[in-house]
């Protein structure tokens, strides 16, 4: 009873009136950015939002992604309001500049439609234009009383209990004004960087049409000729409500996920390696409440959060402690190695993401060049004595290392170390297709799309290609799409590794960028790691091309990394111009002046 009560705080989000169908809102107790971010997150209508007043070096970036996504127009009011042109003008709206109350709100009355909303949330102090505060308010309300008419009075919008014009009159503009919302309300679930969202459903797109088209085996065991479609699209939805949910959590709340997932990784690997089902002789997989998943999956976004934490938690002017290149090792030791024995390119690609993640981290050169030193000293032995073993030595299907055999005939395969490989490189008809008819299908699909493709639904080696719905689907893409689909797919995911790059430079704390570079780098290393499998390039090696090859799992988690990255450009704290793009400092001592009631400036790392 008490909250229904509440009469609410004055010049806080205070309601003054309806003018014309138009709602106006007085919170010009928001002289900050902060307090305008949570203004305009509240409202649930189109905005005109007046800014404006005496600036106190206010960062405004952090409420351009709602003033794009909820605002109709911009009106500023100010002596100077240089600043908010600089950085408003290009955001594609109206915008008004206006020097007195009289002013901005004949201008934002013409620019709101009725079922709008005016929203006096000005991120400044009212010095410039008023005595204080109060009376910027005041005026506010002033007009508005002076300016009410008797209309259609919205209880929707008010609440049952707010007190309605004597004399109703119907709005005209109903039907687009519930359109209008409607698109609004889409577009409020979409939020972080739009860019992200258009490359995720992009390659959901051609998934779809791929998986469908490179599926012929599964649709045939099924007996159904849609089984694949409906099951993909079934995971594609589910990985995308999942993108909506994550994204919707402050990145800062990722910092606790390696407490608890970390031990949860380290006990599913280990059951995984006892007691986990075996697939194409290694045993990946494990199966809870019928659901069949890969624990690597979960043990590699764990690994790289926990490190972004460490390297952010690390930072000092002269670069990372030297200490997080020991903890980052223990950890990557703790994931890696339980992997190694039965996921040989998993646990080499993730601890290589780890390593970049050192490196753009600002790792001491001297400790990274030592450790590659010594695991390139160590690779290069192993490989030796691999391939120096009698096939009788390795080729054994018990004990630790029982993929010897499988790792020694693809890379003697790849490197055509073998005399009869040679030949077969040399001579195609010396080749055999039913040995190695992975190889030797991707190289005909490959060839046959003649460059141009044979559009989709067209390929005629889906129905001899193994896993051609999954570690080969890219040469599948490229038989009907040809070199141009190929390149759409290499681009798009181009796109996504520059635009986490570009949202990274521009992040004020240091686990954010940490956290974004490390997800992205680990969904573009892996396709093009697949990409080069299916090109010949690359020893056969199973991984699958993120977002686009048939899975459940991998679809999941892919689409869980993607909506924490999209909460690092939503909810990161940002400045207006990237920072120490020639590692020149931590990014927790850049300086801003704030506001008064505003957070205090967070020299401590993220």
């Amino acid at each position: 009873q008490g909250l229904t009560d509440f009469p609410g705080v004055e010049h806080r989000l205070e309601r003054a009136g309806q003018v014309q169908g138009v709602h106006y809102i007085n919170d010009s107790k928001a002289t900050n950015v902060d307090a305008c971010y949570c203004a305009l997150d509240a409202m649930t209508t189109p905005v005109v939002l007046i800014l404006g007043g005496k600036d106190k070096g206010n960062d405004y970036t952090q409420i351009d992604q709602l003033v794009r996504t909820k605002c109709r127009a911009l009106v500023f009011m100010g002596v100077d309001n240089s600043k908010l042109h600089q950085h408003f003008d290009g955001f594609g709206l109206p915008v008004a500049d206006t020097a007195s109350m009289q002013a901005c709100l004949t201008e934002a009355a013409r620019m709101a439609q009725p079922g709008d909303t005016v929203l006096l949330s000005p991120c400044c102090a009212s010095f410039d234009l008023f005595r204080n505060m109060e009376d910027r308010g005041e005026q506010f309300k002033q007009w508005v009383r002076s300016h009410q008419q008797s209309e259609d009075y919205d209880h929707s919008f008010w609440g049952e209990n707010a007190p309605a014009p004597r004399c109703p009159r119907p709005s005209p503009y109903s039907t687009s004004l519930s359109q209008s919302f409607v698109m609004k309300s889409i577009s409020n679930l979409f939020m972080g960087d739009r860019v992200i969202w258009v490359v995720y459903f992009f390659l959901c797109i051609i998934s779809l049409v791929e998986v469908f088209s490179a599926a012929s085996t599964l649709a045939y065991k099924s007996g159904s000729f849609w089984d694949p479609l409906i099951k993909q699209a079934l995971f594609l939805s589910v990985g995308t409500l999942v993108v909506i949910a994550v994204h919707r959590v402050p990145c800062r709340v990722f910092k606790a996920v390696p407490i608890f997932m970390i031990p949860i990784s380290l006990i599913l690997l280990s059951v995984t390696f006892f007691m986990g089902a075996i697939t194409n002789g290694a045993k990946r997989w494990l199966e809870i409440g019928g659901v069949p998943f890969q624990p690597s999956e979960l043990a590699k976004g764990s690994l790289i959060i926990a490190v972004a934490l460490v390297l952010s938690r690390m930072q000092t002017e002269d670069g990372a402690d030297r200490k997080a290149f020991k903890y980052i090792l223990i950890l990557s030791a703790l994931i890696c190695l339980p992997i190694f024995p039965e996921n040989l390119s998993t646990a080499c690609l993730l601890f290589g993401v780890v390593v970049l993640m050192m490196f753009i981290g600002r790792v001491p050169l001297l400790q990274l060049g030592k450790m590659l030193g010594v695991l390139f000293t160590v690779g290069a032995l192993g490989v030796m004595i691999l391939l120096s073993l009698p096939k009788s030595e390795n080729s054994t299907d018990d004990g630790l290392l029982h993929r010897f055999s499988t790792w020694n005939n693809r890379i003697t395969k790849h490197f055509a170390s073998d005399e009869d490989d040679k030949a077969a490189k040399l001579d195609p008809a010396l080749f055999d297709i039913d040995k190695d008819a992975q190889i030797a299908h991707a190289n005909i699909a490959i060839a046959s799309s003649n460059g141009i493709g044979k559009l989709p639904g067209n390929s005629v080696e889906r129905d001899f290609l193994s896993q051609a719905f999954s570690d080969f689907i890219f040469a599948i893409i490229i038989e009907e799409m040809g070199i141009w689909g190929a390149c759409i797919v290499v681009f798009l995911y181009i796109i996504l590794l520059f635009r986490a790059g570009r949202i990274a430079s521009r992040c004020e704390r240091n686990f954010p960028p940490f956290l974004a570079m490390g997800l992205t780098l680990l969904l573009v290393s892996q396709a093009i790691l697949n990409m080069m499998v299916a090109t010949g390039l690359f020893p056969v090696t199973g991984q699958p091309l993120p977002l686009i090859s048939r899975g459940g799992t991998s679809t999941l988690i892919n689409s869980v990394y993607i909506g924490m990255i999209l909460s690092v450009s939503r909810y990161a704290r940002q400045v207006s111009e990237p920072q120490h793009t020639n590692f020149d400092g931590p990014m927790d001592e850049i300086k801003r002046t704030r506001d008064k009631g505003s957070l205090d400036a967070d020299v401590q790392p993220a």
